[in-house]
């Protein structure tokens, strides 16, 4: 059974024509496993980033069928991911080391997925202040000095003298 493009293609260019089924699949073989098919799915594929696909809800092995063997390998579809994941926050960490197999990787990626919306959830529920820490040490020791106590003067002439011996 036809559908979408392929049944588009039937009725624009097959129908009518008193073709037998060997030249009727030879024209959606040229159609759709040609070279100019191969050149057309290429960019669409290289333009495939994680938030468009999530968006889109595109099948992966639909949209590979159209490219090269090459292109079609498991190391290709796990530089694929990677490429596509790059433009993620979530994400960060795992395309710094991605993990060599595929399904590994795709674990590591839903784990960091799940781990971030767990972290946007519990700042929602329970924000934790952003203090810049290093210019409440620079106030405090700039207008209390007391408060933290460094070798001073003072102490220093409060404390007996060490005396040498010699054995």
């Amino acid at each position: 059974m036809l559908k979408l493009t392929a049944l588009w293609f039937y009725y624009s260019s097959s129908q009518g024509f008193n073709l037998t089924i060997e030249q009727l699949i030879q024209r959606f073989q040229d159609r759709f496993e040609g070279e100019e098919y191969r050149r057309i799915a290429l960019p669409n594929w290289n333009n495939t980033y994680l938030r468009t696909w999530l968006r889109q809800n595109t099948d992966t092995p639909k949209s590979t069928r159209g490219l090269d063997q090459e292109y079609q390998s498991d190391s290709a579809l796990r530089n694929k991911i990677i490429t596509a994941c790059n433009n993620v926050a979530a994400c960060s960490l795992v395309v710094l080391q991605p993990a060599t197999e595929i399904t590994s990787l795709i674990n590591n990626i839903h784990g960091a997925i799940e781990n971030s919306e767990m972290i946007a959830m519990a700042d929602k529920i329970e924000p934790i202040d952003q203090i810049d820490k290093s210019s409440v040490y620079y106030t405090d020791r700039k207008y209390y000095p007391q408060r933290f106590p460094r070798m001073q003067p003072n102490s220093m002439i409060r404390s007996k003298p060490k005396s040498k011996c010699c054995f």
